[in-house]
């Protein structure tokens, strides 16, 4: 299992941190009215005195996900894209803000494209090894899409006939952050306990097929006045083993 750099546990972690952040900030400097639970984040970065803050916030947390995309070397280069792919999109909104009182087509195209493709992204890290990681199990992965998606659909209906689109749009818009969150901590887990899985085999075989140093020859004197006249049976061969099963024992377990 490749390893999962500490980089993209801190893109991945930064994702949702920084939208909700930069939201809260944007509308505490924002000195016209404004109702969180009726109006969007897109909203609040259509102008006023904190469109900047939640202008940065749509960056980060899109080039957080292309970072994490990078680093999430354990699933299939078709969910990776997927994930970068999104972030290009939260890019896009960025730079296309909704004007004031308008429409922005670009804006909402991107907007639609960048979820839908978060939402669907369980499903392209599915594995069928019997080994696979919880989260990339089908059921987990096809439950987790499920649900993204039922919350699309209720953010859908907020905007055309509810009254909530704001809170239906910061909670769908944090929960597609928070999976590859989830898929980066639970793949860092897993490759911590495959290494003390490795260390701990390592010293049972140790123990089962205890190495042993090369023999070495060793003249040891027998009489002392036999040795002094050269008398070839004057010394005696002795062999020594060396047994290291305590060393490869010690070794494995890092003593």
């Amino acid at each position: 299992m490749p390893p999962v750099p500490t980089w993209a546990l801190i893109s991945a972690g930064t994702a949702p941190t920084a939208l909700v952040a930069t939201s809260v900030a944007a509308h505490l400097m924002r000195h016209s009215a404004y109702d969180p639970w009726t109006q969007t984040m897109s909203y609040l970065a259509s102008g006023g005195s904190g469109r900047w803050v939640m202008t940065a916030g749509f960056v980060v947390t899109a080039v957080c996900h292309v970072v994490t995309s990078a680093g999430l070397r354990i699933v299939q280069p078709v969910a990776r894209i997927d994930l970068a792919l999104a972030g290009v999109c939260g890019i896009v909104i960025a730079a296309f803000p909704v004007p004031p009182g308008g429409m922005a087509p670009i804006h909402l195209t991107a907007f639609g494209i960048g979820a839908g493709l978060l939402a669907v992204w369980p499903l392209l890290t599915v594995s069928r090894e019997p080994s696979a990681l919880v989260l990339r199990r089908a059921r987990v992965a096809i439950g987790g899409t499920l649900a993204l998606s039922v919350l699309l659909a209720w953010l859908v209906y907020e905007a055309r006939d509810g009254g909530l689109v704001g809170l239906a749009e910061r909670v769908d818009a944090v929960a597609l952050t928070l999976w590859p969150l989830a898929m980066v901590f639970v793949s860092r887990r897993a490759v911590r306990v495959d290494a003390g899985l490795d260390v701990e085999t390592s010293g049972a075989l140790t123990n089962l097929f205890p190495s042993r140093a090369p023999v070495t020859d060793i003249a040891e004197p027998r009489d002392r006045y036999h040795d002094e006249h050269g008398d070839p049976n004057g010394a005696r061969r002795v062999r020594r083993v060396q047994d290291t099963r305590h060393i490869g024992r010690d070794e494995a377990f890092g003593g």
